[in-house]
C-alpha cells in the first residue's frame, strides 16, 4: 500500500513538472523570448505602426517596430490606423528640442491617427507649458498624447520614478509598460 503511494505521488509530481515545462516552452517563441498576449496582439491583430526614437527599450518578445535614427516625422508611415512614436530620453545625452516638442504635438494634430509616448524628464516642462491641465506631479516621467475614442488625451505615468529600481532587476520594464499602454490604448478604440 505504501508502495502505491509512493509511485501515485511520484506520477503526479512529474506530471505537475512536465505541466510546467510544456506551458512554459508556450509562452516563448522560437528565439526562446517571452511572448507576452500585448506584443501579439499588436503584431497581428491590429493596423499598427510603432516607432522608437531615442535610447534603446527592450520589449518583451518580437515587437514589430522601427528604431528611428532621426526625428523626422514627416517621414513616418501615416497610412496604418494607428502610428506610436515612443520617445526614450529617460537616460539621454541629447534631448528633444522645444520646437521637436512643438512639431510633435502639430503633428498629432494634422494626423488623428498619430500618438506619441514620451519618457524622461527633461521635455516634461514643455508638455507641461503646452498642456497646463495635465496633472504633472514630481513622480512623472512620462508624457503621452494619444486619440481614445475619438478625441485627444494626455496622460501621465506610463513610467514614473518609482520604477526605476525595479528597471535594474527587469530590464523589459519599460518596454512591457508600453505595449501595455499601446494595446490598451488601441482596444479602447476598436
Amino acid at each position: 500500500m505504501k508502495d502505491t503511494i509512493i509511485c501515485i505521488l511520484a506520477l503526479v509530481i512529474v506530471f505537475f513538472a512536465g505541466f510546467l515545462i510544456y506551458r512554459d516552452r508556450l509562452s516563448r517563441d522560437n528565439s526562446g523570448m517571452d511572448k507576452s498576449p500585448e506584443t501579439e496582439y499588436l503584431n497581428g491583430q491590429w493596423d499598427c505602426a510603432i516607432y522608437s526614437y531615442g535610447e534603446e527599450i527592450k520589449f518583451p518578445g518580437p515587437l514589430r517596430y522601427e528604431k528611428l535614427a532621426t526625428l523626422q516625422l514627416s517621414e513616418l508611415d501615416y497610412s496604418c490606423r494607428a502610428v506610436y512614436l515612443v520617445i526614450n530620453e529617460l537616460n539621454a545625452e541629447e534631448y528633444l528640442s522645444s520646437d521637436q516638442v512643438s512639431e510633435l504635438v502639430e503633428t498629432a494634430e494634422k494626423h488623428k491617427n498619430f500618438n506619441f509616448i514620451y519618457l524622461g524628464s527633461h521635455a516634461l516642462r514643455e508638455f507641461g507649458n503646452l498642456f497646463p491641465d495635465c496633472g504633472f506631479d514630481d513622480n512623472d516621467l512620462s508624457f503621452a498624447y494619444v486619440t481614445e475614442d475619438g478625441e485627444r488625451l494626455t496622460f501621465t505615468g506610463v513610467f514614473i520614478k518609482d520604477y526605476i529600481p525595479y528597471v535594474k532587476k527587469n530590464d523589459m520594464l519599460i518596454g512591457d509598460n508600453v505595449i501595455h499602454f499601446i494595446a490598451d490604448n488601441l482596444k479602447k478604440n476598436k
